[in-house]
């Protein structure tokens, strides 16, 4: 799997072909994207079903904002802006000492995508790869600190959509550690 990911992320279109269809371009992106942005231990992250959730909602995602998420004019698919979302959200959690609880399933890295990919799409502008990963690094530091005891793998993902939205909208400062940690709260409080 490992093999078959590498080769996919380094050279799509192989599986799919880059002719002059720019549909199939898109497609074999999309893919390249995904399988790259996974790294080089996919089943860390997915099993088969979740591969495929995976790439369904970066399909649906993509198509509901194509030059949001894809640059088909871009040689290199570590510049296509689904890849580099993508990659923030794989990096945080490739870093075990930041889920402490081990709350992170193969499940839950799923749901995370599924609930942030389209709220990305919705709103790209530039820079949601630091933006991301700075989310998932908070919701992962407060389910390990003061959110502790009201925190579960089940409540990671709704954390990662909500506040991704707030900072998005331009609503919440991820710098303000206490204003993360109040919106954190109202969000588990109204779940």
């Amino acid at each position: 799997m490992s093999l078959v990911f590498q080769e996919v992320g380094r050279h799509p279109e192989h599986l799919l072909g880059e002719g002059d269809d720019p549909r199939q371009r898109a497609l074999a992106r999309i893919v390249g994207s995904v399988a790259a942005a996974l790294g080089s231990q996919p089943s860390f992250l997915v099993d088969s079903a979740g591969l495929l959730r995976v790439m369904g909602v970066a399909i649906r995602s993509t198509l509901q904002n194509i030059h949001g998420l894809l640059d088909l004019d871009a040689a290199s698919l570590r510049t296509q802006p689904l890849y580099v979302v993508l990659r923030a959200v794989v990096s945080v959690l490739e870093d075990e000492s930041l889920d402490e609880r081990a709350l992170v399933t193969r499940e839950v890295f799923v749901e995370i995508v599924e609930r942030a990919l389209p709220l990305l799409a919705a709103n790209i502008r530039g820079g949601e790869g630091q933006v991301v990963k700075g989310v998932v690094r908070k919701v992962l530091l407060l389910a390990s600190g003061v959110l502790k005891h009201r925190t579960s793998g089940a409540s990671l993902a709704l954390l990662v959509e909500e506040l991704l939205r707030r900072v998005l909208w331009g609503e919440l400062d991820l710098q303000n550690q206490r204003a993360v940690e109040e919106a954190a709260r109202n969000i588990l409080r109204e779940s």
